[in-house]
């Protein structure tokens, strides 16, 4: 009995008709007697209430997105190909839809966040984050209790634990705690945040050291340069300069982190034939919120290379330290890029 003036029309009508009978097998199924709700069923319930009452803000397409991304994880299945034309695809509606602010802004940049640390694009995946972090001051109070903020933190942390940015990581994650349990992606979020501070602990535990630096007091750590690791890298370099390519150096590397309140710090090299003491790192009480403290030294002989954390301000706290100090060798020109 449909009688339609052209095809666009008649798709358009159809997809309408087929949308209200979803939602209305949606609305029946939520009429059932039962005691509890799985997290899905909660998920389609509450868009139920959104599309039902016909708020001025829906967007099908990004509601999609979400259950591709959050829901069903559809993304870690996708090529790259697919990965790009479905972002395209909800670039352009967010360009082209009206009343797109950045309630629906941020949930962009958090789906795209997403898709493409699946893809293991990290740095992509970092400028989304950030991207969607600025707009926090934005929000509306709807769009602050439906959690892509902490969700944004969340998937920063992964990233910098897939690059071996541990600390950074562990900080990032500890901001999720300040935006407390009021917001609709917790139950989702959490169970994955508990799953990556596991796998941040035992990371923590095989790479890194622990020291405690009592009040009033101080600690140090230090490695010993020897005469046999110059040689090793010698030997490295012969065969370098056979194949002509560049020489390399031997370098100390370290990296650290306070877990709470600031400590002073200061890094040094002492040379074991007597010569002048090189000061390589001096830091005036380092907060733990500023992050990890990282720094490298290439020594030319012999020595020991110390770290020191000073407390003695403190009559009261006691800092515990993270750390990591190794050697390792690197190309001379390194020491110039990363200076």
């Amino acid at each position: 009995d449909e009688d339609f003036s052209n095809e666009e029309t008649m798709d358009s009508a159809r997809a309408a008709a087929h949308a209200e009978e979803m939602l209305a097998l949606v609305g029946k199924y939520k009429k059932e007697p039962r005691k509890s709700w799985g997290r899905q069923d909660r998920w389609a319930f509450d868009l139920h209430k959104k599309y039902e009452n016909g708020c001025d803000r829906m967007w099908p397409l990004l509601d999609m997105v979400e259950c591709m991304t959050l829901r069903m994880r559809c993304s870690k299945w996708m090529n790259d190909e697919e990965a790009e034309q479905l972002m395209k695809l909800v670039t352009t509606e967010e360009n082209e839809r009206p009343n797109v602010g950045p309630d629906e802004k941020i949930r962009v940049r958090a789906y795209f966040a997403e898709i493409l640390l699946r893809r293991g694009q990290h740095r992509n995946s970092l400028a989304w984050c950030d991207a969607g972090l600025k707009m926090q001051k934005e929000l509306s109070w709807e769009g602050a209790f439906y959690g892509a903020v902490p969700m944004l933190h969340y998937i920063r942390a992964v990233n910098m634990m897939q690059t071996d940015r541990i600390f950074e990581a562990r900080a990032t994650l500890s901001e999720i705690e300040t935006y407390g349990k009021g917001y609709w992606l917790y139950k989702n979020l959490m169970f994955k945040v508990t799953v990556l501070m596991k796998d941040m602990d035992q990371q923590m535990s095989d790479k890194f050291s622990h020291l405690v630096v009592k009040p009033g007091y101080g600690n140090s750590a230090s490695i010993v340069i020897t005469k046999e690791d110059f040689d090793r890298i010698e030997s490295i370099n012969v065969v370098h300069r056979c194949k002509n390519e560049e020489p390399e150096v031997l370098l100390i590397v370290w990296e650290w982190l306070c877990e709470r309140f600031d400590i002073s710090f200061a890094a040094f090299f002492r040379p074991d034939d007597g010569s002048d003491i090189v000061f390589v790192q001096n830091i005036d009480r380092h907060e733990t919120t500023e992050g990890p403290v990282a720094g490298r030294y290439s020594p030319t002989k012999p020595g020991t290379l110390q770290l020191e954390w000073d407390n003695r301000y403190s009559f009261l706290r006691s800092k515990g330290i993270n750390f990591a100090l190794s050697t390792t060798h690197r190309p001379k020109s390194y020491l110039q890029k990363s200076s």
